[in-house]
């Protein structure tokens, strides 16, 4: 099951092959940060190469909460020094504005609306006693096929929140 369907649809023209990328800020961006965000991610893709060969990347920001980047491996493999100068640029924007997408303690919840459809939230947002109905997204996926199949699972069978301590543990 696909809570978010615009996932589903996502980087429409990148082949099976593509690898993705996916941050999770610790709190939703402003809409300011989202916005420099996307401005430094539009000029890092259009010009973003591996061994000075130009890669078929995109990237999509989902309602402050999600940051997805694709390269289509299909059209250029993209190398390590590649991804180094991805990751180069998301420390810079952690950095200035303080994102935390590195730090990859937020978890991102699809959360059923009462018209059926559902909404992005951040765990902190949210009340996890009514998780029941949630899904959380795995920041594990690492390819456009697993990011149409397989990005969310039950929030009950996810693993245990590293954002907030197992009250059961203290």
């Amino acid at each position: 099951m696909i809570p978010f369907p615009a996932l589903s649809e996502a980087f429409p023209t990148f082949s099976t092959q593509s690898r993705l990328w996916a941050f999770i800020p610790a709190t939703p961006l402003s809409a300011e940060a989202s916005d420099e965000i996307k401005s430094a991610l539009c000029v890092f893709v259009s010009g973003w190469k591996a061994h000075q060969r130009p890669l078929k990347a995109d990237f999509l920001m989902l309602n402050n909460r999600l940051l997805l980047i694709a390269a289509d491996e299909d059209f250029e493999a993209v190398s390590g020094c590649a991804t180094d100068s991805l990751f180069r640029l998301i420390r810079e924007l952690d950095s200035r504005l303080h994102t935390e997408f590195l730090h990859r303690r937020s978890r991102l919840l699809a959360v059923p609306s009462p018209d059926g459809s559902y909404r992005l939230l951040l765990e902190d947002e949210t009340n996890v006693a009514e998780a029941e109905q949630y899904f959380c997204f795995k920041t594990s996926v690492n390819s456009l096929p697993q990011l149409k199949q397989q990005a969310w699972e039950p929030f009950q069978n996810a693993s245990v929140s590293v954002t907030k301590p197992f009250k059961g543990l203290l």
